[in-house]
Order: structure tokens, then sequence, then C-alpha cells
């Protein structure tokens, strides 16, 4: 469960500043959610924040504007999530295969 059920990741922190090398999350319309990718480089004349992520095997690179970076970019979830507990009705993440990364989701029953 731990590796494709996990807690509802949060957007990105306002005092985040990411950095080259940085490990974070972009929003992927094409992968239908969140996939989880690697700050390439940040623009010093225009702030954006090019970074890079896989999707079905092949690498893409996207660029994230200052004014996008609320709704499409967010610091890597923190690798303790072994303490959550799911119960019917909390909001979670699940991987997709065919959504190439996270997707949000809604926990409907748990088999004891």
């Amino acid at each position: 469960r731990g590796q494709l059920l996990r807690e509802p990741q949060t957007k990105v922190s306002p005092s985040w500043s990411p950095l080259a090398g940085d490990k974070c999350q972009v929003y992927s319309e094409s992968a239908g959610g969140w996939v989880d990718a690697t700050v390439e480089s940040i623009d010093a004349m225009t702030g954006a924040v090019t970074v890079s992520y896989t999707k079905n095997g092949s690498k893409f690179t996207k660029d994230v504007y200052p004014e996008e970076r609320g709704q499409l970019l967010r610091e890597a979830p923190s690798k303790d999530s072994s303490s959550w507990s799911p119960a019917s009705g909390d909001k979670c993440q699940v991987y997709s295969e065919s959504a190439g990364g996270w997707v949000d989701a809604t926990v409907e029953s748990i088999d004891a």
C-alpha cells in the first residue's frame, strides 16, 4: 500500500525557494496529475523554473513561471508517510501507471 497510496500532498510552501537539483513535483495535465520531478535550472531574468520528469519512459521538461508556481510546482513530499492510516472518505493520492504519476483520489473502502 505504501508505494501506491499516500496522503494528499500540500501545495507549494510560500517559503520554498527551489534550487537546481531539488526534488519536487510538477502538475502535468498530459500525465493527469502530479509527477515527481527535478529542478534543472532557474532563469535569473524571468524566474522561470525548468523541471524535468519522466512519463511512460520518456523524459520531459517544463518551464514553470513565477505566477504559475502555486498551481503547478511544489516541494517533493516527505518520505515519512508511514504513520498515515487512511480511513474511508479520506482524500489521498494513488499512483497511476497509465496517468504516469500521482493523481488525487478519495478512499472508498478499506479491506481489513
